[in-house]
């Protein structure tokens, strides 16, 4: 008989390497009353199949990190855990034979500098002489990590679960998970069954399955064997009937339950229930996630794919062969038992369509060798003895667990004690160390290391809860798995789903569409020649149009499109809010926690949101604007040469892709006359209470009625969690305001902390009016007074439409966030519009006020703050209450504002950063300044700092460094009186 507990501290459900390695991760924390359940034999799910690649850089910091955390514990685990993990440290090529990819090379190598990664830039010379096998014909270079390697996957699991097991975690093979217990939002319990005769602790070795189909040249044997570059593990599960969430521990009735020994123990015959009562689950089921999720009431966005790799015949390659990735020829390869292993991501990849994945032990697929055509004719072009070499004896065709955006999902669910550590895409096996840790590290201490916020299931709100929209996102992440990523691309599979009422104006005026949470939103606006000089001073820049044509960006539109949600109510301060259902929305901005900004300080916000500012005549342009460090923002001599130097400027390298000239026309006009933008993607959440909320915030929320408070929102470590306007609507009612990304990860985060929020972004459009002349477009469409001041939000009637007045600005310019319900939405935009452009206001996108936050120094969420900045290190202190700031760390090192020499040079975020020929950091964020003409980036520096070089394009540019805004920085624009 399986013997089974009554309790646990908490239960992991899979036994593939991330399930083991959260077990191992948690035992080495503390936990030693810890359980690891597995419905077949260790690594049975997908583990076992996995290629073994371990890959270090990647494109993000965090994940690099992690993986470079796995790359140091596996080749100590022999030691740790007394088995061979099976850890080859033969080093890694990556390929470019394109000068796309060349480019891309550059910049990889660039921050692997700032990671501390060792790693070298080869030429096709020095690429053959690491790996002798290779053409290099067409080679342009190649990145060379010597501390990449592979690994055997079921012996990786296998030490993995060793290492629990010595620290006190219980192993349990043969059960599987019918359900969930829920009670009240918590999790209560695991439910599971006897499934096999399988002993306790038991792993099974890994064999090759024999399949065959021949391809063009090869002679095929069988099939079978580890599949798919660096990927992650199974769970073994099946769902209750119909897959649905259990509730209360004790709604079964007491004589179903199987009888417990004195010990806490119990016995459970095959085919029988138990239940495993316990406030911490983690679902680490691999493709059966979503199955997992689903016995919990919990969306788990992963989609099985099907990924084909093969193994040729001894031919004499050597064990210490390095790894290879040549991703314009879409194909990876490694040796293995003296020949080689060759896999690829083709362009039209199958979804594995099983309502419950991996319900048989190490599933495979037959081969699809059409399919696989390309990835292998490639192969044989780069390894020419493939040619005569190339008796293909496995092909491996497998499941592996994809995400909408190709990232893992890691983290605390909606039902709190329920975590997920699942969809690792193609990096499990590689990140399986890293994501134990993180994982273990938030669990027992409430808070990883990293910043985890791309990989946390809390980013996928309510937009995520279709499979269709959901399969069709990963299968697009897959087919363009090695692709380039270009910044600022737009991609446009399972497009459009969210837009704002005034989506169908935006179109008309040929918007370009970018996509975030769902959201269409507005990048910038090819408009007609009859709107582009209307009542505008700035000249039309030379050059056309870098723009992708996107399907889901521009054309007619058809129908009256509303943002998901329809608005219940006319009270919009001090009332009754409106309903609303989604979880993501838009920004804010800054400011002190008496409602002004410091002389000297900027404001920053996050990804879209922001501060106020005015200005009272065209001619405060010219006197108030800055070009330079520590320039007074009356030089208007200065600011004149800027003028006659901008000329439509196009950047250089990856910034002038995917960029058009209105986006300098937008900036220009939103400066000199007025803007327009549509921030209806703003994350909107509505709170009940003060106490909870002024608790995580780190300035004070106890402010008057119709205050605005700038805030970010804090962990244990004083690191920024959010970042967050907050506007008092009543007593006891806020609404907090935060980037279209983060609605659902902040909403989870306050109700962690007890705060009552509740998600009313699609209730709500919201307009944003911005520039010099917003007060007399808007004075001429109200007869309410609009006299008050920074900070400060007011009821007034815009037209026919009442509006809540937030006076706020993410531009660094005079004017107000204005918000309505949605049903108003179109007829405020169309109010607006008719009022402003005779006025010389254009309509602008979100590239626009990028540029623009850049010059006034608004910082963003997510990139240059995380949860591992403070708000001094960011410059941040003056929207910190003083007895918090009084105890923060005094910062070794302070975000600054860089303004890169030259004029073609434009870093976009990632590029390192040195100081007297020594790295010190990284670009959080850049791109270019139209009104002060000049490249802007921003990194944490040495306080003092007054010169670094930036490496940009291959090269190092030299760079000024200021700690303040580079435009207006008195803040006289945003503090601007126009009604006097």
């Amino acid at each position: 008989m399986v013997q089974l507990p009554a309790d646990a501290q908490a239960v992991v459900v899979g036994g593939g390497v991330a399930g083991c390695s959260v077990a191992f991760h948690l035992a080495r924390l503390g936990w030693q009353d810890v359980i690891l359940l597995e419905r077949h034999d260790l690594t049975e799910g997908t583990t076992w199949h996995s290629a073994g690649f371990v890959g270090q850089l990647r494109s993000t910091v965090t994940q690099t990190r992690m993986i470079m955390y796995s790359a140091g514990l596996y080749p100590e685990l022999r030691d740790l855990t007394g088995l061979d993990p099976g850890w080859h440290g033969v080093g890694g090529l990556r390929l470019a034979t394109t000068p796309e990819r060349h480019e891309e090379l550059l910049r990889q190598a660039g921050a692997a500098e700032t990671y501390g990664l060792d790693m070298d830039l080869l030429d096709a010379s020095a690429t053959y002489d690491r790996m002798p096998l290779l053409a290099v014909d067409d080679v342009l270079a190649s990145l060379w990590l010597p501390g990449d390697g592979w690994l055997d996957p079921a012996r990786l699991g296998r030490a993995l679960a060793e290492g629990a097991r010595k620290l006190g975690v219980r192993i349990i093979t043969g059960v599987e998970v019918t359900g969930i217990d829920v009670e009240n939002g918590r999790v209560r319990g695991v439910r599971v069954r006897r499934s096999t005769e399988s002993g306790v602790g038991g792993s099974a070795s890994p064999g090759w399955d024999v399949h065959g189909s021949a391809l063009p040249g090869s002679d095929v044997g069988g099939s079978g064997s580890r599949g798919s570059e660096g990927r992650q593990s199974a769970g073994g599960t099946q769902p209750n009937a119909g897959g649905s969430a259990r509730s209360g521990v004790g709604s079964r009735p007491q004589e179903e339950r199987h009888r417990q020994d004195l010990d806490g123990r119990g016995e459970i015959a095959p085919g029988s229930e138990w239940v495993i009562r316990t406030d911490t689950v983690v679902n680490a089921a691999g493709a059966a996630a979503g199955v997992v999720g689903r016995m919990a009431g919990v969306d788990v966005p992963v989609v099985p794919i099907k990924h084909q790799y093969v193994v040729t015949a001894p031919s004499g390659v050597p064990v210490t062969a390095p790894t290879v990735r040549d991703p314009d020829n879409i194909v990876y390869f490694r040796e293995e038992g003296g020949g080689i292993l060759v896999g690829g991501y083709i362009r039209t990849p199958d979804v594995w369509e099983d309502p419950n994945p991996l319900s048989q032990p190490r599933a495979l697929f037959p081969p699809n060798m059409p399919k696989f055509e390309e990835s292998w004719e490639s192969a044989r072009r780069r390894l020419p003895s493939l040619r005569s070499n190339g008796q293909i004896v496995k092909v491996v065709h497998g499941p592996e667990a994809f995400t909408p955006d190709g990232e893992f999902l890691l983290g605390e669910t909606s039902v709190r004690g329920f975590w997920v550590a699942a969809g690792f895409c193609v990096h499990g096996l590689a990140a399986a160390g890293g994501v134990g840790k993180v994982m273990a590290e938030w669990i027992v201490d409430g808070q990883p290391e990293y910043d985890m916020f791309a990989m946390d299931i809390a980013r996928f709100g309510t937009h995520a809860r279709s499979a269709t929209w959901a399969r069709a996102k990963a299968l697009d992440s897959y087919s363009k798995y090695y692709d380039i990523a270009y910044p600022g691309e737009e991609r446009t599979a399972a497009r459009p789903l969210r837009r704002s009422p005034a989506w169908v104006r935006h179109a008309e005026l040929g918007a370009e569409f970018g996509e975030k949470a769902g959201w269409e939103r507005v990048n910038w606006y090819d408009l007609p020649n009859s709107l582009r000089n209307q009542g505008s001073s700035t000249e039309e820049p030379s050059g056309t149009s870098d723009a992708s044509t996107n399907p889901a960006s521009s054309g007619s539109a058809s129908g009256g499109a509303l943002s998901g949600g329809v608005a219940s109510g006319g009270a919009l301060l001090g009332g009754a809010a409106p309903g609303g259902d989604s979880s993501d929305g838009a920004v804010p901005d800054g400011v002190s926690s008496d409602g002004a900004v410091p002389d000297g300080v900027s404001v920053g916000d996050s990804s879209d949101g922001a501060l106020s500012g005015g200005a009272s005549s065209d001619r405060d342009l010219l006197d108030r604007t800055s070009v330079g460090p520590l320039v007074d923002d009356a030089s208007g001599e200065a600011t004149e040469r800027a003028l006659e130097r901008s000329s439509g400027y196009k950047p250089g390298g990856w910034a002038g892709r995917f960029w058009s000239p209105s986006i300098r026309e937008e900036c220009l006009a939103t400066r000199d006359a007025a803007g327009l933008f549509d921030q209806t993607s703003f994350g909107k959440l509505e709170i009940s209470g003060l106490g909870a909320l002024q608790r995580i915030a780190g300035n004070d929320i106890d402010k008057a009625v119709g205050s605005v408070v700038y805030t970010q929102l804090l962990n244990g470590r004083d690191g920024i969690e959010a970042d967050v306007t907050v506007t008092r609507l009543g007593e006891d009612r806020f609404r907090l305001v935060t980037g279209t990304a983060f609605g659902g990860h902040d909403m989870a985060l306050l109700r962690r902390h007890g705060v009552e929020v509740r998600d009313v972004t699609s209730a709500y459009a919201c307009y944003c009016l911005w520039g010099p002349k917003a007060y007399s477009i808007l004075a001429g469409l109200t007869g309410d007074d609009l006299s008050f001041g920074y900070m400060k939000a007011r009821e007034i009637s815009v037209g026919y439409v009442p509006v809540l007045a937030q006076r706020v600005t993410f531009v660094g310019e005079f004017g107000w966030e204005l918000y309505c319900p949605v049903e108003y939405g179109l007829t405020l935009w169309d109010t607006l519009m008719a009022a402003g452009v005779p006025e010389g206001m254009r309509p602008g996108g979100y590239r626009a006020i990028d540029s623009m936050r850049l010059e006034k120094g608004y910082r963003v969420w997510g990139s240059d703050i995380t949860p591992e900045t403070t708000p001094l290190e960011a410059g941040l202190g003056f929207a910190v209450r003083t007895e918090r700031r009084a105890g923060m760390k005094r910062p070794e090192s302070e975000l600054a504002c860089l303004l890169l020499d030259g004029g073609k040079d434009v870093a976009l975020g990632g590029e390192p950063v040195r100081l007297d020929g020594t790295p010190v950091s990284r670009v959080t964020s850049g791109g270019y300044g139209y009104r002060v003409d000049r490249s802007i980036a921003y990194a944490y520096v040495p306080p003092g700092t007054t010169r670094v070089e930036v490496g940009v394009n291959g090269k190092w540019v030299g760079a000024d460094v200021t700690f303040g805004p580079v435009y207006d920085p008195r803040h006289h624009r945003i503090r601007a009186t126009p009604w006097k």
